[in-house]
């Protein structure tokens, strides 16, 4: 029988369609389907394998394979293995399931001090009772016991000493408790002012029988005794601000006087209604008008602390054809920041007599220097009454710029300005020393 094969490249001229056709009659009928009896009649055909790719089912092959029965797994023979109960996972990476590790299946002895993390969170009621004898607690450090360091830091050692100085007896070591007593001692009782002395001892800080010298007297008269009884003071006296009261008539050039007796020679605020003023009114006796667009100031001193609610001059000469809205009082501090304001009295300073002008709102002002400022704009500014200098550079005699009594603090002024310089005053023309008020 001749052994069929495939058409060589390059050979088999003339005859390769034979060698072909003769391969594959070793399989196939002339209408190519197989041979019944050919070695391909035992593989499936194409339409049982359609039938198996369109139902899944072994079972359609015409020609099954035979396949392995492979039986479950056992603790000796290999075998299917489901991932249920102590395993979980997938078959790729299979992993012990949760909690399925317990007491039971770890084996005595078999976890060492190296298998525990150090952070490990283990609760006391987690270990077993255990009996410990000092030799097993020698080297604990303070850090391992909760607030053990802090709570040792707040105590004091027993051996700590309470000392006592002259007039105490007790103390010792914080061993036991401890009882301070005092002990007065014995004391001197002065009777009189260079008399012999008695001594004594008490239980007080007072003997009963304790008196002043120069002149001798007990508690009871001790206040009592005048001034002029005692002998001269050694130092400045503090009178804690308190007041002197019952001053009698002066007689000398140092003798004290009272608030009465000063305002019937030097006439104060107090008397006629303000709660401060530059100087008394009586020493006005003229008036000058301001300059248009100028700031005139004139200094206040007040003694103590007041509230600030108008501010007072007196208009002697009218202004005339006033600007709407241009005219102004106000009050400055020390370092010439402005502390209050009033409305426009362009209409106001078109007639004479005094002006009490209220402020835009009151302000609280603490005892020392202040600035009161008058600013008239228009074709004939009004005039206040003011001293008999005319000008201001009598008035600052002898003063530096800074601590001008009266003067100019800015021109070319439609409004008073938020500020001003103290040490940039000007003595010239507009500064005028007008008499102001506040109540």
């Amino acid at each position: 029988m001749t052994t069929q094969r495939l058409p060589v490249p390059g050979s088999d001229s003339d005859t390769w369609g034979s060698v072909l056709n003769g391969f594959l009659e070793v399989e196939h009928n002339p209408d190519g389907t197989l041979k019944a009896a050919g070695s391909l009649a035992a593989k499936a055909d194409t339409s049982s394998l359609a039938t198996v790719a369109t139902t899944g089912s072994y079972n359609d092959l015409s020609s099954q394979p035979t396949i392995p029965t492979i039986s479950d797994a056992s603790n000796s023979v290999k075998g299917i293995v489901q991932l249920a109960g102590d395993l979980a996972g997938t078959a790729a990476a299979p992993a012990i399931a949760a909690g399925a590790v317990t007491g039971a299946k770890i084996a005595n002895t078999t976890i060492t001090d190296a298998n525990i993390s150090a952070s490990a969170a283990i609760a006391k009621s987690k270990l077993a009772a255990l009996n410990i004898a000092d030799a097993d607690v020698s080297a604990i450090s303070e850090s391992k016991i909760t607030n053990l360091t802090t709570d040792l830091a707040a105590k004091v050692i027993t051996s700590r000493q309470i000392l006592v100085g002259n007039g105490l007896t007790g103390g010792g070591d914080l061993s036991a408790d401890r009882t301070l007593s005092a002990s007065f001692g014995t004391v001197t009782a002065q009777t009189t002012f260079g008399a012999s002395s008695t001594s004594g001892a008490s239980t007080s800080l007072a003997r009963a029988d304790h008196t002043h010298g120069t002149p001798a007297h007990d508690a009871a008269a001790h206040s009592a005794i005048k001034h002029s009884d005692l002998a001269a003071p050694l130092a400045t006296v503090d009178w804690n601000a308190q007041r002197l009261s019952g001053l009698a008539q002066a007689t000398s050039a140092n003798d004290a006087v009272s608030k009465t007796y000063l305002n019937n020679w030097v006439p104060t605020p107090d008397l006629q209604g303000w709660l401060a003023w530059n100087y008394d009114p009586v020493l006005c006796s003229a008036a000058s008008n301001l300059t248009t667009q100028t700031v005139a100031v004139a200094k206040v001193v007040l003694p103590v602390a007041i509230t600030v609610t108008n501010i007072a001059f007196h208009l002697v000469n009218a202004g005339v054809s006033l600007t709407s809205g241009q005219s102004f009082v106000g009050l400055y501090d020390s370092t010439g920041a402005r502390q209050a304001v009033s409305a426009d009295q362009s209409t106001s300073w078109t007639s004479t007599g005094l002006k009490t002008v209220a402020m835009a709102s009151s302000y609280a002002a603490a005892a020392g220097t202040y600035y009161v400022a008058l600013l008239c704009n228009g074709t004939t500014p009004m005039g206040p009454a003011r001293t008999n200098s005319s000008g201001a550079i009598i008035a600052n005699a002898g003063l530096s710029v800074a601590n001008y009594r009266f003067g100019i603090a800015a021109t070319g002024q439609t409004a008073l300005p938020g500020s001003f310089t103290p040490s940039s005053m000007t003595a010239g023309t507009g500064a005028i020393g007008f008499w102001c008020a506040i109540s």
